[in-house]
């Protein structure tokens, strides 16, 4: 009687670890959970930032240039236009070079950004989300313009 009675007592000891072993289990699962809840959210939140910091329509075409810089080529472009007319042969050459430097200032203008970014990735520094919003919100601007030619 007495090995029934410590056979019992060992079961219960048993089933009683188990039970625990599930509650353990359970709480590190819902932290998880919550964890990658967290994780999701602050995802979806910086997803939004983004999609909300550039609206669409005209303010999603806001300039690439500083003001300066951009009155400028407009005005080279009126110029060029207004050529036309008396030289058209001359007036598609200027175009093609004004063109080409709005192309190279571009170029120029994202790679020194990006090296920006990868010289603080390279220090191991972390680079805020707000460089970041700023920057894919200008690639994104950017490629928008290109698809839309």
């Amino acid at each position: 009687m007495n090995e029934d009675v410590e056979d019992v007592e060992v079961r219960e000891e048993q089933v009683e670890r188990a039970e625990q072993t599930v509650r353990d289990n359970s709480r590190a699962v819902r932290e998880e959970s919550h964890e990658a809840g967290e994780k999701a959210r602050a995802v979806a939140k910086d997803e939004e930032v983004v999609a909300k910091a550039e609206p669409p329509g005209d303010a999603a075409r806001a300039s690439l240039f500083e003001d300066d810089r951009a009155s400028d080529l407009r005005t080279r472009w009126s110029d060029v236009q207004s050529r036309f007319v008396d030289d058209p042969p001359a007036a598609v050459k200027a175009a093609d070079a004004l063109v080409g430097e709005v192309i190279r200032d571009l170029s120029s203008l994202f790679a020194g950004e990006r090296s920006a970014l990868e010289t603080q990735w390279g220090r191991d520094q972390e680079v805020s989300t707000e460089d970041l919003r700023v920057a894919l919100r200008r690639y994104r601007s950017f490629f928008e313009r290109l698809l839309s030619i």
